[in-house]
């Protein structure tokens, strides 16, 4: 008997040390539908100023002893590209160190993560909740303000019989397609942009 505890305790510590420390990493994905196809496009050259912290932005949390890995910088970079070439006529997509003629471009707009966080609520049903805050600052070639806006985009996902993974997954990326919809219907509609390019001409 003695020895059959000692068996049974030794498993539990086996799968106990398997459990604690473990991570699961989360990746997501740009949708196709997210524009508005019928408004025209601003016509101004803008130049997407992307840094790596934007690009390989990961928000990080822990639960029950497990590590949740949210890689949101590489969608975050794919939606920002997506939304600059669907707001501007003309775009083009730089890094931060890039060197690049000023005089062709109108317009730099660069973004940022202010916020973002996920959790999970139990209950019947569970949620998972979720937010993402990206900051947008828009300048003109010398490097003078045009355009700051911040866009929260709010996630939630409710499920009696689904798994906490598929939740938090389908939560955030809520989240983001919420981000991204708000942020190119203002970029698109924003008469102090548009009034920028007509200027510029």
């Amino acid at each position: 008997m003695k020895i059959r505890k000692k068996c049974l305790f030794a498993l539990f510590f086996s799968l106990s040390l398997i459990t604690i420390g473990c991570t699961r990493n989360f990746t997501f994905e740009v949708p196709a539908n997210y524009k508005d196809n019928t408004t025209n496009k601003i016509p101004s050259c803008a130049a997407l100023s992307l840094s790596s912290d934007y690009c390989s932005y990961i928000y990080k949390t822990t639960s029950n002893g497990e590590t949740w890995n949210f890689h949101l910088g590489p969608t975050l970079c794919d939606y920002s590209k997506a939304i600059i070439q669907d707001t501007f006529s003309q775009s083009l997509i730089v890094m931060e160190k890039d060197n690049i003629d000023k005089d062709k471009i109108d317009l730099f707009v660069t973004p940022r993560v202010v916020d973002a966080s996920v959790y999970f609520r139990p209950g019947i049903p569970a949620k998972a909740i979720s937010l993402v805050v990206v900051e947008w600052v828009i300048r003109d070639k010398d490097g003078n303000i045009v355009y700051v806006t911040t866009n929260e985009g709010n996630g939630l996902e409710a499920n009696v019989f689904g798994s906490h993974t598929t939740e938090l997954q389908m939560s955030v990326q809520k989240a983001l397609d919420d981000l991204f919809m708000k942020s190119y219907k203002e970029f698109i509609t924003s008469s102090e942009l548009r009034q920028f390019a007509r200027v510029a001409e």
